[in-house]
C-alpha cells in the first residue's frame, strides 16, 4: 500500500520521465506514490518556459487526481518549474517542501557557449546535427537561465521562508565545461545561493566529483532525498 502523499519528479532542459528511471524505482520501491510527467518537447528544447512547464504539469497532475501532500523534486530547470508551480498553484495543493537539484537559481553566466556543450554531451550518430539549435533558440534558453533573466529574478524572491527546501548541488573539475566551480553547467552559488545557507528551513547539500548529467542519479542522492521526504510525509 503506498504511503500518503505524492513525490512528484520534474526533469529538466532535454529531459524526459527517463530523467529519473532510479530515482522513480527507488521511491516506489520504498512505498511511495511517484509521479514523473515529461514536458512537451518545445518547453524542454526550443523555448523552455517555467510558467507553461508549470501549467503543463498542474494538467498532468489534475487529470491523475493525485493525493496531497506533494513534495516536488526538480533537476536543473525542472527545480525552476517546481519553484514556479509553487507560486501559481499553492492553494490548490499542498506543498511543504521542494527539493532541486543542480538548479540555477540565480541563472547562469555561460550564454552562447551553451551550443557546444549540448553537441559534446548528447549522443548523435557520426555527421547528424540537432535541428532545433539555433539562434532564436539560444535567445531562448537565454531569456530563461541567464543571471539577469525576468525569469530568474521573479522566481529567486524570497519565499524560502514559506516551506522547507533541500537544495542538493554538485562540482566536477573539468576545464572542457562551462563552469570554473559547478557541476559543469551551472555555477555552485547559482546552484545553492549563498543567502538561503543560513535560513532555518532550508538544507543543503554538495555533492563532489558529480557532473550536472548525473546528479540525479547516485546512491547518494536518491538516499538524502528519501531521507528528507520520510521527515515530512511519514
Amino acid at each position: 500500500m503506498g504511503k500518503k502523499g505524492t513525490i512528484v519528479l520534474i526533469h529538466g532542459f532535454l529531459g524526459s520521465f527517463r530523467t529519473w528511471e532510479k530515482m522513480r524505482f527507488y521511491l516506489l520501491w520504498k512505498g511511495y506514490n511517484v509521479k514523473s510527467p515529461t514536458l512537451p518537447s518545445e518547453l524542454k528544447t526550443t523555448n523552455p518556459d517555467a510558467e507553461k512547464a508549470a501549467d503543463y504539469v498542474n494538467r498532468y497532475l489534475s487529470f491523475r487526481k493525485v493525493e496531497n501532500p506533494l513534495i516536488l523534486v526538480g533537476h536543473s530547470f525542472g527545480g525552476l518549474i517546481a519553484k514556479q508551480f509553487y507560486l501559481k498553484f499553492r492553494d490548490e495543493y499542498d506543498i511543504p517542501a521542494i527539493i532541486t537539484l543542480s538548479t540555477p537559481h540565480r541563472g547562469v553566466r555561460w550564454g552562447r557557449k551553451i551550443m557546444s556543450f549540448i553537441m559534446e554531451n548528447i549522443d548523435l550518430p557520426p555527421g547528424k546535427t540537432i535541428p532545433w539549435i539555433n539562434k532564436e533558440t539560444l535567445m531562448n534558453l537565454n531569456r530563461t537561465f541567464s543571471y539577469d533573466s525576468p525569469v530568474i529574478g521573479k522566481l529567486n524572491k524570497a519565499f524560502y521562508g514559506d516551506i522547507k527546501f533541500l537544495l542538493i548541488g554538485a562540482t566536477i573539475d573539468s576545464p572542457r565545461h562551462l563552469t570554473p566551480v559547478g557541476d559543469g553547467m551551472v555555477e555552485l552559488d547559482s546552484q545553492i545561493p549563498p543567502f538561503v545557507k543560513r535560513l532555518p528551513n532550508v538544507r543543503y547539500r554538495i555533492f563532489h566529483g558529480v557532473n550536472h548529467m548525473n546528479i540525479q542519479k547516485i546512491p547518494q542522492t536518491r538516499d538524502l532525498i528519501y531521507r528528507f521526504i520520510g521527515e515530512i510525509m511519514d
